[in-house]
Parts: structure tokens; sequence; C-alpha cells
């Protein structure tokens, strides 16, 4: 009994590898195939947007594995592990893992074309996966630019809406902010 308790001790502790708390009550997440880690802050949190929706991914069709914005309801696809790579730096980049999928925000296909939307996929640490937030100190609303294209996050073709689909675009920019899930 104790023989096979232990297996099965072991096949958890395996599975969960590339989550390792730190001593300061961070999160590492280890990308798979990649060199290096992201501490991330403890406690999911919603990405909201300014005008009372929050980023998840979406379970329905045809939008499933997209990212979307939806009414807050509280469910684990609204829930992200914020991570930060670069330390104490002010040009640190975040990385958003979706406590649902396990997965990375990031642009679908690493597409750095207008309109190319966003999706959840393995986190791969890609620069499609990376964001610079820019924050408006007055109100604390940041704006999100992906790393690879330099493109800010919107809303595909600036609709709104529950559903509506998060896409990059060069001048046009969601405003967001981060609360407890």
């Amino acid at each position: 009994m104790l023989r096979k308790l232990g297996a099965v001790v072991a096949i958890v502790v395996s599975a969960c590898a590339f989550l390792t708390p730190t001593a300061s009550a961070q999160i590492t997440i280890r990308p798979a195939g990649v060199g290096g880690d992201m501490s991330c802050a403890p406690g999911a949190q919603r990405i909201k947007t300014a005008d009372g929706y929050a980023l998840q991914i979406s379970q329905e069709s045809p939008n499933q594995g997209k990212v979307v914005q939806h009414w807050i309801w509280g469910g684990a696809e609204q829930k992200w592990l914020v991570c930060k790579t670069g330390g104490s730096d002010p040009s640190a980049q975040y990385t958003f893992w979706n406590v649902h999928t396990r997965n990375c925000l990031g642009a679908y296909g690493a597409d750095q074309g207008e309109g190319a939307y966003f999706t959840e996929t393995e986190c791969v640490a890609g620069s499609h996966q990376r964001f610079s937030r820019f924050i408006d100190p007055p109100t604390g609303l940041f704006l999100l630019q992906v790393s690879h294209s330099g493109k800010f996050m919107n809303m595909l073709n600036n609709s709104n809406g529950p559903n509506t689909i998060m896409a990059q675009y060069t001048g046009m920019a969601k405003l967001f902010s981060f609360a407890p899930a």
C-alpha cells in the first residue's frame, strides 16, 4: 500500500513540476522546451477591461480557444497568473498563464498582422506571448503591447460586447486593469 501511494505521489509531483513555489511566495513556471523561468505573482487575477468585461478563454464554438472579453462570472477561464520576466526592471515584460487551460495568452501562430487574434497556446516564452504594460498613472489602467509585433491588444474590428475576440492593432488599444479572481 505504501509503495503504491509513493508511486502516486511521485507521478503527481512530476506532473506538477513546472509549477514551483519559491521562497518569496512567488510561483515559477518553466515553459516547455525553453530555458529560463517566469516568476508569477501568487493568486490568480482577472484581466478586466475598462468597460466591465474580463478576458477569458472561450469554450464555445466557433471561438473555442480564442481569447475573448466576456461578462465577469468567476470561471477558471477568466483566471490568470501574472508572470513577469526581467525582474524589477521597468521594461519587464509579462506573460499571462490561464488557470483553466494551463496555457499562455499569445498571438495565434505568432502572426504579426493587423487584426491577428489572441488565443491560448502552450507556454514557450515566445515574444508572441510576452507583453509590455503602459500604465496611465492617474487611473492605474494600462495598455498591453505584444512584444513580437509591437501592436496593442484591442477588440477585433473595434467591436464591443461579450464574446468579442481580442486582436492586435497598431492604432487601437483597449484599457485593462487587474483584479483578484
